[in-house]
């Protein structure tokens, strides 16, 4: 895989023998704080799918994790600004989800932080 960057748009290409296939092409963020939780979850699905590559199986149940978080904030009263994610609305989805299998628990866990490890090492919000 060959990473093409230029100044404000990110480019991945994949050279496969004679054929390039265009992967994806995204703007990055200047400023951390202005992401909406749709974005964030485009970008984080995008990268699972194309650089990670995982299965479809586990992108479908990422983006229904990551659904049902959001949708816990919103019901919240929280904003869509990814970056005003608390500790406290983690835990209290936690306290909420805590009926559920513990494998289950544990994978919508694992979810929201490998969203959330992925949108501060692509420098979209701050911890």
């Amino acid at each position: 895989m060959i990473y093409i960057i230029t100044v404000d748009i990110i480019r991945i290409y994949q050279l496969s023998d004679i054929r390039m296939t265009w992967i994806s092409d995204f703007k990055k963020s200047n400023n951390p704080t202005n992401m909406d939780f749709s974005k964030a979850k485009t970008l984080f699905i995008e990268h699972c799918r194309y650089e990670k590559k995982l299965s479809l199986k586990t992108l479908e149940f990422y983006n229904i994790d990551i659904d049902q978080f959001q949708v816990f904030l919103t019901e919240g009263g929280a904003e869509e600004d990814i970056a005003s994610i608390t500790k406290e609305e983690i835990r209290s989805y936690l306290k909420k989800i805590s009926d559920f299998k513990p494998k289950t628990i544990k994978r919508k866990l694992a979810t929201l932080k490998a969203l959330l490890n992925f949108l501060e090492f692509e420098d979209h919000i701050t911890v």
